[in-house]
């Protein structure tokens, strides 16, 4: 079992073996002398709702991670996994070691938007724009991957569709890097499933915001702003972010729940965002990167804003040049 990097086969434990260049190979190498070499792991959070922040983690948090992950799956000896996120970030580092602890065969690729995948594998993570990128432009890539877990960002539900109709088994993962990797998962095919259920070494609450609080047996208790509808002592829905609620005359909207309905009606980037107005305080706006105003876009908008409960519906519809992002996670415009 080992490393399998352009059809080469490196052990684990022979990481010094690696090259260091191309650069994805290097940070490779950099994973497993963590390991290795040094005894801790660190991480730094995307930055995307806030500074990046710099995390550290020892040897026995990463393996009551990797543990629960392995169980949840099934993933034994043996298993044949897919590497294509940055291994850098948690994500990537987390493949890296539970393929290390569970001996696995990691086949690894350069991290791209289109991911290389030649073998069938048991079991591979992907962000979903990836996954979207693969369902549209190599469907019968998705075909090789057993099982998929997506994260990074949530999965819309225009994205669920074409997984489900994909048929591959496939999950959307809820953590962050303070929680090494996923603590709950949420089934999306077959059989979708509408709230994530938390793992083995997890137990969740919620605050008084109805906001998310994580606590593991690995890692110290968090409080999220992530707000929940929480089903029992396992069970939750997540609905979005507290820093991005939008309080429109005192009611308040989630821009996530939106942009999921609307997501099966429009193709490039977009986002719901907030704009200050002088009766509401706030309101809801629909931002489209890249598209000119087309007539039968705007029509089909229109008719997808109309069922949207009236107190939730963007008001205009912003067409701007580009969307700015970080690490893949878009930045929200508060316009006025």
């Amino acid at each position: 079992m080992g490393l399998i990097i352009n059809d080469e086969h490196y052990p684990f434990e022979q990481w010094q073996a690696l090259p260091e260049s191309p650069a994805w190979i290097g940070l490779i190498r950099s994973a497993l002398r963590e390991w290795f070499e040094i005894g801790k792991i660190t991480s730094t959070t995307s930055g995307s709702t806030g500074h990046p922040k710099t995390f550290t983690f020892n040897k026995e948090q990463i393996e009551k991670s990797a543990e629960q992950t392995a169980a949840f799956f099934h993933l034994t000896k043996g298993t044949k996994a897919l590497l294509v996120l940055p291994a850098d970030k948690i994500g990537g580092k987390m493949m890296i070691y539970r393929a290390l602890l569970g001996g696995w065969e990691l086949h690894c690729t350069p991290p791209s938007g289109l991911p290389e995948i030649s073998d069938v594998v048991d079991f591979a993570a992907l962000t979903p724009h990836q996954t979207l990128r693969l369902l549209n432009e190599m469907p019968e890539a998705m075909q090789k991957i057993k099982t998929l877990i997506i994260g990074g960002a949530p999965v819309t539900s225009a994205l669920a569709q074409k997984i489900k109709n994909s048929g591959t088994t496939a999950f959307e993962t809820y953590g962050m890097t303070e929680t090494i990797s996923h603590v709950a998962l949420r089934r999306i095919s077959p059989d979708a499933e509408h709230s994530f259920t938390a793992l083995k070494f997890v137990d969740i609450s919620i605050d008084e915001r109805d906001c998310l609080r994580v606590e593991t047996t690995y890692t110290d208790a968090l409080q999220t702003n992530d707000i929940v509808t929480l089903i029992n002592d396992r069970q939750f829905i997540w609905k979005g972010r507290a820093d991005f609620v939008i309080n429109s005359g005192g009611i308040k909207i989630h821009p996530e729940e939106i942009e999921s309905i609307l997501g099966n009606y429009i193709r490039g980037n977009y986002y719901v965002g907030c704009k200050s107005d002088a009766i509401f305080g706030q309101i809801a706006v629909l931002v489209i990167e890249n598209a000119e105003k087309d007539v039968e876009l705007e029509t089909n908008l229109r008719l997808a804003i109309q069922t949207l409960p009236a107190t939730n519906r963007p008001k205009e519809i912003i067409y701007v040049d580009h969307i700015a992002t970080t690490n893949g996670k878009t930045i929200r415009e508060i316009w006025s």
